[in-house]
């Protein structure tokens, strides 16, 4: 029964041992990685061969659901705040009489975009793949904008301020082609042409005003402006490097 037993496994493993074999031999000849469960982050290439964010994303994913298709997500967060202040003072020798000034300004904006894009892929050579695709594309940004000045000579003081906001959302579709080559069987380099039809909706808003405290003379005006409208933006040709594992 032992002896049967020892049979049966010696048995087993080598009916095993060829088909492992043969799968290592597979993967070690693969050039690529454009396989089933394949993940990759994404890179994008500026001047000078310096890396950055890929198709204007700040994280960029492709995931690959079989050999010919795949999905690649995008997300692009944005941001700037600034702020400043400013003082002059001057005094006339010949009446005596001073004059100063101060100002301040503060501008921030703010920005988020998705995007979501299924790619076919059709090999060119072991290394190389055609690959095309569509998906798609959001959008929200925010602006916002202050000035102030004052100037106070001797016996009065003048005021100015301004500050404007501004809010726009775009939803729309993107669409690509594209070329992809491995130089390594987990890394690749790829460029791709984009372009982006939207639907885009901008409002914004401005409000200014000014006094005079001798005698005080208040004055302000206040806009508001809505844009609507279908675009077609070419985003021209990406270069990407793409880092892959399983």
């Amino acid at each position: 029964m032992k002896n049967r037993s020892i049979l049966s496994l010696t048995f087993f493993m080598c009916s095993i041992l060829p088909e492992a074999q043969v799968r290592a031999q597979v993967d070690s000849a693969r050039t690529n990685s454009i396989t089933e469960n394949a993940m990759a982050l994404q890179f994008g290439i500026r001047n000078s061969f310096t890396l950055s964010t890929f198709q204007g994303a700040s994280i960029s994913l492709q995931q690959h659901t079989s050999a010919t298709n795949a999905y690649r997500y995008g997300i692009t967060l944005g941001g700037n705040f600034n702020n400043g202040t400013s003082s002059y003072s001057q005094i006339e020798a010949d009446t005596l009489s001073t004059g100063s000034s101060s100002s301040s300004s503060s501008a921030n904006s703010a920005s988020i975009a998705l995007d979501v894009q299924y790619l076919w892929y059709a090999p060119l050579r072991n290394e190389a793949f055609f690959y095309s695709g569509f998906g798609p594309h959001g959008q929200y940004n925010h602006s916002h904008s202050e000035q102030s000045l004052q100037y106070q000579p001797t016996d009065y003081v003048q005021a100015a301020s301004n500050s404007s906001d501004a809010n726009s959302w775009s939803l729309g579709i993107s669409g690509l082609v594209g070329v992809e080559w491995f130089p390594a069987r987990w890394l690749s380099l790829h460029a791709d042409y984009e372009m982006v039809f939207q639907y885009r909706w901008l409002k914004t808003e401005m409000a200014s005003s000014q006094t005079h405290s001798s005698p005080p003379y208040p004055y302000g005006t206040n806009s508001s402006s809505t844009l609507k409208q279908w675009e077609l933006d070419n985003y021209g040709v990406n270069f990407g490097l793409s880092v892959y594992f399983q």
